[in-house]
């Protein structure tokens, strides 16, 4: 298929239109019109010139969003608005000097040019080279199945022409990519219904792509040390490029170690250096580790290792200090922006238990409490514009008794402590437990309560906390408490009972709302009691998730770790879910101990996240190695929502998490109890 030059276009589109008739067309074939345009394109590798071919023809057939369809001698349709700005003609010889980058555009004939091409054997043939025949050139892509000695099936693009130059088995003035059967009858090459006599043909600019091997990736303290080599055969002493993924997060990279070893398996020159041997920074737990030797406009992989990284710990436990909830900071932090908050100047306390709360931020967003230092990718609390959301939190500290709290949106911010995480040895030791202790629904304690309405609950001798009697008893639990419908706006406030009532809130909720959850870490009573006070009308769920006393696990510190997100396209990283939200009522099971070397952990504070949930739920936490016990940790409407949980873990450190309907789940973990 022969055809005009860029410059010629709308002065011979008259006399291709003259010499039509009926389904015939007149074939121009013009001199070139200077020798740059004689030049063949710049070097280009072979995965580059399929790219280009592929998105041609995707291009062609209205595939690429913004680009409409086009056919042959329809207009000049550039593939480099992305690229370049060269344009081309769109026709068969039109589409290879796109792939190539042939800017002089030659013929079809005009391609058999030793200015272009080398002719070649069909058994030499490769991804972006071409066979021509008179008046049509087509672009090899691939083998497929091998018929016999003399057939063998391959994939092409082509570009269809019509009238005298219609090309067999390919639609008129279309692009297509699809397979085609080749017969080789010794001095030329035949295929499907088209006996013409084609020939295979090499681009001089045309050459393969580098290639390489992944070796390892082995981890080492916080980071991963990736080898492997990697070299052009075209120019193996030159540098090559390398791409190192860890999950989501791209590093480049580059060849320059010596590897005798590649050097004698193929014949390189000694002054190559085709090894590579960077150290990357791996966050904690489980990753995927992905090599690829990125060309222009494509890539060439190199595979993919899965690793984990052994998060770090505090090795010291620490032990919980219960106090009465106390409004430590009330503080409007900038959107995007982040405050250091001074807590303690006693050298013992490394950690602090606390209610946070955002009130009325200016859109969605997340608060990330921390020890200060590199801000970790993990949220405390999820809010929503314009509403008031609470979340118990216990977070490490830094050396000078700070922690630093990060806001996505500008918000209120407000702490209220409920104790302090020590080592000294002073305070109480935690004792996982999952079981349900009242719901007002149900009618007991009065029944929904009245707005301004306190009840008492005991907790010590019921839902597996130990009488006040038993040696080492109780002397704080750790709740999950949810308001019902409640009739108007307002919040929720857990304490000792031995107080009056703190002015500090537990658990914000709206009017209305079907159920909204916050955990709290409380001090009991003497008599082992926590009283409630709501400011409105609702009813009240309490869930016991443990108690502490004089024996039990202490807790460690960590370095903040994402265990499970189901929207991962990575399964090592998704609890298997490769991307796919949990379905209602079904269980994800997913490693937390062994993330930190610590399969024997007892017990995890997590904050578990839903996120694209099809409709109102729950999820339930807990250690997969009992039933699914009665009990909610985060319940949820349309908006994303999260709550924070202490979880027993089962005896291999796992924790599992059930939805009551479909939903995208993830959980954070925020320490340890060992």
């Amino acid at each position: 298929m022969s055809t005009y030059p860029l410059a010629a276009a709308r002065r011979l589109l008259t006399v291709i239109l003259a010499a039509l008739l009926g389904a015939a067309l007149l074939t121009i074939t013009p001199a070139l019109t200077s020798p740059a345009e004689a030049a063949a394109g710049p070097t280009m590798r072979r995965s580059e010139v399929i790219a280009r071919a592929e998105y041609w023809f995707q291009a062609s057939n209205g595939n690429i969003p913004g680009r409409k369809p086009f056919g042959r001698l329809k207009e000049y349709q550039s593939v480099e608005e992305a690229w370049g700005t060269a344009k081309y003609r769109t026709d068969c010889s039109g589409m290879v000097s796109m792939a190539w980058r042939v800017s002089a555009q030659p013929g079809s004939s005009q391609m058999k040019s030793s200015t272009y091409t080398a002719r070649i054997d069909w058994t030499q043939l490769k991804p972006g080279d071409v066979l021509i025949t008179d008046g049509h050139v087509t672009m090899f892509e691939k083998w497929g199945t091998t018929v016999n000695a003399t057939t063998r099936n391959y994939y092409a693009y082509d570009f269809g022409g019509g009238g005298a130059n219609k090309t067999p088995d390919v639609a008129d003035g279309r692009m297509e990519h699809k397979q085609y059967t080749m017969v080789n009858h010794g001095t030329y090459l035949t295929r499907n219904n088209d006996n013409r006599q084609y020939q295979a043909y090499r681009g001089l600019n045309v050459v393969d792509d580098p290639i390489g091997v992944f070796d390892s990736a082995v981890v080492s303290g916080s980071s991963v040390k990736v080898t492997g080599w990697a070299f052009s055969p075209a120019s193996p002493t030159t540098t090559t490029p390398v791409t190192i993924t860890v999950n989501d997060g791209a590093t480049a990279a580059s060849t320059g170690v010596v590897r005798s070893d590649v050097v004698s398996a193929y014949g390189l020159p000694s002054t190559a250096k085709p090894g590579f041997a960077p150290s990357i920074a791996a966050p904690a737990g489980a990753s995927r580790v992905c090599v690829s030797l990125p060309l222009d406009h494509a890539s060439v992989a190199l595979g993919c290792k899965d690793i984990t990284r052994v998060a770090t710990t505090l090795a010291t436990g620490l032990l919980y200090q219960p106090v009465t909830p106390t409004r430590q900071k009330d503080v409007t932090i900038t959107g995007g922006s982040t405050v250091t908050w001074d807590l303690s100047n006693t050298t013992a306390v490394k950690a602090v238990s606390a209610t946070i709360t955002a009130v009325g931020p200016t859109g969605n967003g997340y608060l990330t409490a921390w020890q200060c230092g590199t801000r970790p990718d993990t949220s405390t609390l999820n809010y929503m514009s314009g509403a008031v959301r609470a979340m118990q939190a216990i977070v490490p500290m830094g050396s000078a008794g700070q922690i630093c709290v990060y806001s996505s949106a500008t918000t209120r911010v407000l702490l209220d402590v409920n104790g302090w995480m020590r080592n000294d040895g002073t305070g109480q030791r935690f004792n996982p437990v999952a079981a349900r202790r009242a719901d007002t629904r149900t009618g007991v304690f009065g029944g929904r309560l009245t707005a301004g309405k306190t009840i008492t609950i005991p907790m010590a001798g019921y839902s597996g906390v130990p009488a006040m009697t038993a040696a080492g008893a109780p002397k704080a639990v750790a709740l999950n408490v949810t308001a019902v419908s409640p009739a108007a706006a307002g919040f929720l406030t857990v304490w000792n009972c031995a107080t009056t009532r703190p002015g500090t809130s537990t658990l914000n909720y709206a009017a209305g709302e079907a159920a909204i959850s916050s955990s709290i870490n409380a001090a009991m009573s003497s008599t082992g009691n926590v009283c409630i006070y709501t400011l409105a009308a609702a009813d009240v769920i309490v869930d016991v998730q443990g108690w502490y006393g004089a024996t039990g696990k202490s807790y460690r510190t960590i370095e903040p770790l994402r265990v499970l997100d189901t929207r991962a396209a990575n399964p090592t990283r998704s609890g298997g879910r490769n991307g796919s939200a949990a379905p209602a009522n079904t269980t994800v099971r997913f490693d937390i101990g062994g993330a930190f070397g610590l399969a024997a952990a007892g017990a995890a504070a997590v904050n578990t996240t839903v996120v694209g949930q099809a409709g109102p739920g729950f999820v339930v936490d807990w250690n997969c190695a009992t039933s699914v016990p009665a009990v909610s940790h985060v319940n949820y409407a349309s908006a994303v929502v999260n709550n924070s949980s202490q979880v027993a873990l089962n005896s291999a450190g796992e924790m599992c998490a059930r939805p009551s309907s479909s939903t995208h789940l993830v959980v954070d973990v925020a320490g340890l109890w060992v």
